[in-house]
Protein backbone atom coordinates (compact mmCIF):
# COMPACT_ATOMS: atom_id res chain seq x y z
CA UNK A 1 0.00 0.00 0.00
CA UNK A 2 1.33 3.36 -1.03
CA UNK A 3 0.35 6.09 1.08
CA UNK A 4 1.53 9.57 -0.31
CA UNK A 5 3.96 9.76 -3.41
CA UNK A 6 6.60 12.62 -3.84
CA UNK A 7 8.84 13.72 -6.72
CA UNK A 8 11.25 15.99 -5.76
CA UNK A 9 13.76 18.02 -8.20
CA UNK A 10 17.72 17.93 -7.15
CA UNK A 11 17.25 21.25 -4.99
CA UNK A 12 14.82 19.91 -2.67
CA UNK A 13 11.46 21.14 -4.33
CA UNK A 14 8.56 18.95 -4.77
CA UNK A 15 7.65 19.05 -7.82
CA UNK A 16 4.64 16.75 -8.06
CA UNK A 17 2.68 14.62 -5.79
CA UNK A 18 -0.36 12.35 -4.81
CA UNK A 19 -2.00 11.24 -1.86
CA UNK A 20 -3.99 8.06 -1.80
CA UNK A 21 -4.93 8.44 1.56
CA UNK A 22 -6.72 10.84 3.74
CA UNK A 23 -4.12 11.71 6.32
CA UNK A 24 -1.09 13.06 4.41
CA UNK A 25 1.73 15.50 4.67
CA UNK A 26 2.89 18.63 3.58
CA UNK A 27 4.65 18.19 -0.08
CA UNK A 28 7.22 20.71 0.84
CA UNK A 29 7.97 19.66 4.49
CA UNK A 30 8.86 16.16 3.16
CA UNK A 31 11.01 17.49 0.58
CA UNK A 32 12.92 19.48 2.54
CA UNK A 33 13.18 17.05 5.00
CA UNK A 34 14.40 14.51 3.14
CA UNK A 35 16.97 16.77 0.80
CA UNK A 36 18.50 17.72 4.59
CA UNK A 37 18.72 13.58 5.82
CA UNK A 38 20.07 12.89 1.97
CA UNK A 39 22.76 15.55 2.34
CA UNK A 40 23.64 14.48 6.18
CA UNK A 41 24.11 10.81 4.64
CA UNK A 42 26.47 12.16 1.68
CA UNK A 43 28.40 13.60 4.17
CA UNK A 44 28.59 11.29 6.94
CA UNK A 45 28.90 7.83 5.29
CA UNK A 46 28.76 9.08 1.62
CA UNK A 47 26.24 7.35 0.67
CA UNK A 48 22.44 8.74 -1.00
CA UNK A 49 19.31 8.02 1.34
CA UNK A 50 17.02 5.32 0.54
CA UNK A 51 15.03 4.05 3.19
CA UNK A 52 13.65 5.65 6.57
CA UNK A 53 11.60 2.95 8.85
CA UNK A 54 8.81 4.48 11.27
CA UNK A 55 8.57 3.13 14.87
CA UNK A 56 5.07 1.79 13.85
CA UNK A 57 6.69 0.14 11.12
CA UNK A 58 5.42 2.34 8.03
CA UNK A 59 8.44 3.13 5.39
CA UNK A 60 9.65 5.91 3.67
CA UNK A 61 11.42 4.64 0.63
CA UNK A 62 13.22 6.73 -1.57
CA UNK A 63 14.79 6.56 -5.10
CA UNK A 64 17.31 8.21 -7.02
CA UNK A 65 17.47 8.61 -10.78
CA UNK A 66 20.81 10.00 -11.49
CA UNK A 67 20.17 10.57 -15.19
CA UNK A 68 16.82 12.64 -14.62
CA UNK A 69 17.98 14.23 -11.50
CA UNK A 70 14.91 13.51 -9.70
CA UNK A 71 13.98 11.35 -6.53
CA UNK A 72 11.13 9.94 -5.92
CA UNK A 73 9.53 8.97 -2.11
CA UNK A 74 6.58 6.66 -0.98
CA UNK A 75 5.01 6.63 2.24
CA UNK A 76 4.33 2.72 2.36
CA UNK A 77 2.75 0.00 4.90
CA UNK A 78 4.91 -2.11 7.23
CA UNK A 79 3.93 -5.07 5.30
CA UNK A 80 4.90 -3.99 1.38
CA UNK A 81 8.38 -5.42 -0.21
CA UNK A 82 10.88 -2.48 -0.53
CA UNK A 83 12.30 -3.87 -4.14
CA UNK A 84 8.72 -3.89 -4.68
CA UNK A 85 8.32 -0.69 -4.04
CA UNK A 86 11.84 0.55 -5.57
CA UNK A 87 10.82 -1.03 -8.63
CA UNK A 88 7.49 0.61 -8.93
CA UNK A 89 9.14 4.33 -8.30
CA UNK A 90 11.49 3.61 -10.70
CA UNK A 91 8.95 2.51 -13.39
CA UNK A 92 6.65 6.07 -12.06
CA UNK A 93 9.42 8.12 -13.13
CA UNK A 94 10.14 7.00 -16.33
CA UNK A 95 6.69 7.29 -16.79
CA UNK A 96 6.63 11.07 -14.84
CA UNK A 97 9.67 12.16 -17.18
CA UNK A 98 7.76 10.90 -20.66
CA UNK A 99 4.61 12.75 -19.45
CA UNK A 100 5.93 16.36 -19.11
CA UNK A 101 8.71 18.50 -20.61
CA UNK A 102 12.01 18.91 -19.26
CA UNK A 103 11.34 22.65 -18.88
CA UNK A 104 8.11 22.42 -17.02
CA UNK A 105 9.85 19.63 -14.62
CA UNK A 106 12.58 21.55 -13.68
CA UNK A 107 10.31 25.28 -12.94
CA UNK A 108 7.87 22.70 -11.25
CA UNK A 109 4.86 23.94 -13.45
CA UNK A 110 3.76 21.30 -14.73
CA UNK A 111 0.15 22.67 -15.61
CA UNK A 112 -2.82 19.73 -15.61
CA UNK A 113 -1.53 16.43 -13.67
CA UNK A 114 -5.28 14.75 -13.70
CA UNK A 115 -3.93 12.91 -16.67
CA UNK A 116 -0.92 11.46 -14.72
CA UNK A 117 -2.55 10.88 -11.68
CA UNK A 118 -4.81 8.07 -13.29
CA UNK A 119 -2.02 6.85 -15.01
CA UNK A 120 0.02 5.69 -11.57
CA UNK A 121 -3.49 5.05 -9.68
CA UNK A 122 -3.89 2.33 -12.72
CA UNK A 123 -0.41 1.43 -12.11
CA UNK A 124 -0.82 0.79 -8.55
CA UNK A 125 -4.30 -0.98 -9.24
CA UNK A 126 -2.38 -3.97 -10.79
CA UNK A 127 0.62 -4.06 -8.59
CA UNK A 128 -2.36 -4.53 -6.17
CA UNK A 129 -3.76 -7.68 -4.60
CA UNK A 130 -5.92 -8.32 -1.59
CA UNK A 131 -4.89 -10.73 1.06
CA UNK A 132 -8.29 -11.73 2.55
CA UNK A 133 -9.71 -14.75 4.54
CA UNK A 134 -11.23 -15.99 1.26
CA UNK A 135 -8.08 -15.98 -0.64
CA UNK A 136 -6.55 -17.89 2.74
CA UNK A 137 -9.41 -20.26 2.27
CA UNK A 138 -8.86 -20.24 -1.72
CA UNK A 139 -5.17 -20.89 -1.07
CA UNK A 140 -5.55 -23.65 1.49
CA UNK A 141 -8.25 -25.59 -1.11
CA UNK A 142 -6.39 -25.74 -3.97
CA UNK A 143 -2.88 -26.61 -2.18
CA UNK A 144 -5.06 -29.38 -0.59
CA UNK A 145 -6.14 -30.88 -3.67
CA UNK A 146 -2.73 -30.64 -5.49
CA UNK A 147 -1.11 -32.67 -2.10
CA UNK A 148 -3.75 -35.30 -2.80
CA UNK A 149 -3.55 -35.54 -6.56
CA UNK A 150 0.48 -35.76 -5.73
CA UNK A 151 -0.06 -38.38 -2.76
CA UNK A 152 -2.38 -40.55 -5.32
CA UNK A 153 0.00 -40.16 -7.89
CA UNK A 154 2.46 -41.62 -5.90
CA UNK A 155 -0.02 -43.94 -4.09
CA UNK A 156 1.45 -47.13 -5.81
CA UNK A 157 4.69 -46.43 -4.80
CA UNK A 158 3.86 -45.51 -1.31
CA UNK A 159 1.76 -49.19 -1.06
CA UNK A 160 4.66 -51.07 -2.49
CA UNK A 161 7.13 -48.86 0.07
CA UNK A 162 5.26 -49.77 2.98
CA UNK A 163 4.23 -53.61 1.71
CA UNK A 164 7.75 -54.00 1.66
CA UNK A 165 9.25 -52.22 4.90
CA UNK A 166 6.36 -53.55 7.28
CA UNK A 167 7.05 -56.82 7.09
CA UNK A 168 10.75 -57.04 7.00
CA UNK A 169 11.16 -54.89 9.89
CA UNK A 170 8.57 -57.11 12.35
CA UNK A 171 10.86 -60.07 10.43
CA UNK A 172 13.90 -58.37 11.72
CA UNK A 173 12.61 -56.87 15.07
CA UNK A 174 11.25 -60.82 15.95
CA UNK A 175 14.55 -61.93 15.14
CA UNK A 176 17.09 -59.07 17.08
CA UNK A 177 18.81 -58.26 14.46
CA UNK A 178 18.42 -54.39 15.58
CA UNK A 179 21.90 -52.93 13.43
CA UNK A 180 19.99 -54.19 10.14
CA UNK A 181 16.76 -52.59 11.15
CA UNK A 182 18.38 -49.21 11.28
CA UNK A 183 20.14 -49.77 7.96
CA UNK A 184 16.30 -50.82 6.57
CA UNK A 185 14.97 -47.80 8.12
CA UNK A 186 17.17 -45.62 6.94
CA UNK A 187 16.84 -46.80 3.33
CA UNK A 188 13.04 -46.26 3.53
CA UNK A 189 13.27 -43.39 5.00
CA UNK A 190 14.87 -42.06 2.38
CA UNK A 191 12.68 -43.46 -0.36
CA UNK A 192 10.06 -41.91 1.62
CA UNK A 193 11.76 -38.27 1.70
CA UNK A 194 11.73 -38.20 -1.90
CA UNK A 195 7.84 -39.01 -2.74
CA UNK A 196 6.78 -36.47 0.75
CA UNK A 197 9.58 -33.35 -1.15
CA UNK A 198 7.90 -33.73 -5.00
CA UNK A 199 4.93 -33.75 -3.28
CA UNK A 200 4.99 -30.54 -1.04
CA UNK A 201 6.91 -28.09 -2.59
CA UNK A 202 4.48 -27.49 -5.59
CA UNK A 203 1.60 -27.64 -3.24
CA UNK A 204 3.10 -25.40 -0.45
CA UNK A 205 5.06 -23.16 -2.90
CA UNK A 206 1.10 -22.63 -4.96
CA UNK A 207 -0.69 -22.27 -1.47
CA UNK A 208 1.74 -19.79 0.11
CA UNK A 209 1.76 -17.61 -3.12
CA UNK A 210 -2.18 -17.93 -3.29
CA UNK A 211 -2.66 -16.33 0.50
CA UNK A 212 -0.71 -13.40 -0.80
CA UNK A 213 2.20 -13.38 1.91
CA UNK A 214 4.86 -14.65 4.06
CA UNK A 215 2.80 -14.66 7.59
CA UNK A 216 0.06 -16.76 6.13
CA UNK A 217 2.94 -19.16 3.68
CA UNK A 218 4.05 -20.35 7.10
CA UNK A 219 0.72 -20.82 8.70
CA UNK A 220 -0.57 -22.68 5.38
CA UNK A 221 2.88 -24.68 5.94
CA UNK A 222 1.94 -25.40 9.55
CA UNK A 223 -1.17 -26.68 8.32
CA UNK A 224 -0.18 -28.72 5.69
CA UNK A 225 2.43 -30.33 7.98
CA UNK A 226 -0.67 -31.61 9.94
CA UNK A 227 -2.27 -33.21 7.24
CA UNK A 228 1.21 -35.13 6.12
CA UNK A 229 1.18 -36.86 9.65
CA UNK A 230 -2.54 -37.62 9.81
CA UNK A 231 -2.58 -39.12 6.68
CA UNK A 232 0.45 -41.03 6.78
CA UNK A 233 0.03 -42.21 10.71
CA UNK A 234 -3.52 -43.26 9.32
CA UNK A 235 -2.00 -45.16 6.26
CA UNK A 236 0.63 -47.06 8.46
CA UNK A 237 -1.69 -48.31 10.77
CA UNK A 238 -3.59 -49.97 7.72
CA UNK A 239 -1.13 -51.68 6.65
CA UNK A 240 0.21 -52.43 10.14
CA UNK A 241 -2.41 -53.69 12.94
CA UNK A 242 -0.21 -55.94 14.89
CA UNK A 243 2.35 -55.44 17.08
CA UNK A 244 1.98 -51.96 18.71
CA UNK A 245 5.43 -51.82 20.49
CA UNK A 246 7.25 -51.90 17.40
CA UNK A 247 4.05 -50.06 15.50
CA UNK A 248 4.60 -47.09 18.26
CA UNK A 249 8.49 -47.42 18.20
CA UNK A 250 8.30 -46.94 13.86
CA UNK A 251 5.84 -44.00 14.01
CA UNK A 252 8.10 -42.40 17.02
CA UNK A 253 11.37 -42.50 14.86
CA UNK A 254 9.36 -41.60 11.10
CA UNK A 255 7.99 -38.17 13.28
CA UNK A 256 11.77 -37.39 14.91
CA UNK A 257 13.87 -38.86 11.77
CA UNK A 258 12.16 -37.67 8.85
CA UNK A 259 8.40 -35.70 9.43
CA UNK A 260 9.98 -32.72 11.97
CA UNK A 261 13.10 -31.69 10.21
CA UNK A 262 12.34 -32.35 6.92
CA UNK A 263 8.64 -32.27 6.13
CA UNK A 264 8.26 -29.31 8.59
CA UNK A 265 11.18 -27.69 7.25
CA UNK A 266 9.88 -28.13 3.49
CA UNK A 267 6.25 -27.32 4.21
CA UNK A 268 7.11 -24.01 6.16
CA UNK A 269 9.75 -22.84 3.94
CA UNK A 270 8.40 -23.53 0.14
CA UNK A 271 4.69 -21.77 1.77
CA UNK A 272 7.17 -19.23 3.15
CA UNK A 273 8.47 -18.72 -0.54
CA UNK A 274 5.35 -18.95 -1.83
CA UNK A 275 4.17 -15.96 0.43
CA UNK A 276 7.75 -14.27 -0.70
CA UNK A 277 6.60 -14.29 -4.10
CA UNK A 278 3.89 -12.58 -3.96
CA UNK A 279 5.07 -10.04 -1.49
CA UNK A 280 7.62 -8.86 -4.33
CA UNK A 281 4.65 -8.84 -7.02
CA UNK A 282 1.93 -6.96 -5.59
CA UNK A 283 1.51 -4.13 -2.87
CA UNK A 284 -1.26 -4.50 0.03
CA UNK A 285 -4.33 -2.86 -0.53
CA UNK A 286 -4.79 0.49 1.79
CA UNK A 287 -7.33 -0.23 4.36
CA UNK A 288 -11.15 1.53 3.19
CA UNK A 289 -11.09 3.47 6.44
CA UNK A 290 -7.32 5.31 5.45
CA UNK A 291 -8.52 5.29 1.47
CA UNK A 292 -9.54 8.45 -0.33
CA UNK A 293 -12.71 7.40 -1.48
Amino acid sequence: MIYSLYIISEGGIAVYSKNFVRASLDEQLISGFLLAVGNFAKEAVGSGLKKIEMQTGEQLLIYYDETLKLSIAALTGAQDHPKLILNILQDILDKFNTAFNKKSIQIGNLGDTSKFDSEITTLLKDKTAKRDKKRFILALILGSVILAFLYLLFWENLVNLLSLFIPQMGTLFDEGKYIEMIFVFGEFSFNLEFILIVCFIPSTLLAGYLAGSRKKGKLLGLIFFLFAIGSSISLIIIFYDNEPILLFAFLFFLMLLIYVPLVLITSITFSYLGGLIRDRRKLYPIPPEKAID
